[in-house]
């Protein structure tokens, strides 16, 4: 199947140890690839239901962030298809709350991405001002290389970038008006 808008989405809060996870991978991922004008790295942090638009626009959506799954800390998570683990995991903040309804929203809608994958992390470590975890640092290769795997899945290949890049949110860039 050939995939129209696909959205890589970084959850998570920075100043939240583990929780900075999904927001690190799309960092390493965006700043390292060139990537086709489908493919949207999006930094969500915990914007919640202001993600709806990404979700409803994406046909194939990459979910990355840290998940309490009740699996060992540091464990290595990949879903892939409806996402329902997502309404039934442990809430770590309020972007999850969020995210999951926005999901069901997404799916009440009939505006659910054809395809859904989770890559995450069974959080070591989340309280407030605490940085992430050795774990996870040990980890953020790993992920990147997933979602690039899942992207070859759906028929895409990014290029190594030539030159560092920085993603900021769309509201913030330069072209956010075009």
């Amino acid at each position: 199947m050939a995939y129209g808008r696909i959205v890589i989405l970084g959850l998570g809060n920075i100043l939240c140890g583990d929780d900075a996870f999904g927001i690190r991978v799309v960092e390493r991922l965006y700043g390292g690839y060139d990537f086709p004008a489908n493919v949207e790295i999006v930094d969500g942090g915990t914007r919640g239901p202001a993600l709806y638009t990404h979700v409803r626009e994406a046909e194939a959506l990459i979910v990355v962030d840290a998940v309490d799954l009740g699996l060992e800390p540091g464990s290595r998570i990949v879903r892939d298809g409806n996402l329902p683990c997502w309404l039934g995991i442990k809430k770590m903040g309020a972007h999850q709350n969020s995210f999951a309804e926005l999901l069901a929203l997404a799916e009440l809608k009939n505006t659910l991405p054809a395809s859904i994958f989770l890559v995450g992390l069974q959080p070591c470590a989340l309280e407030f001002a605490s940085p992430i975890s050795r774990q996870a640092c040990e980890s953020l290769d790993w992920a990147v290389q997933k979602c690039l795997e899942i992207l070859q899945g759906l028929g895409i290949r990014p290029e190594k970038a030539k030159a560092p890049k920085f993603l900021l949110p769309r509201e913030l860039r330069a072209d956010a008006g075009n």
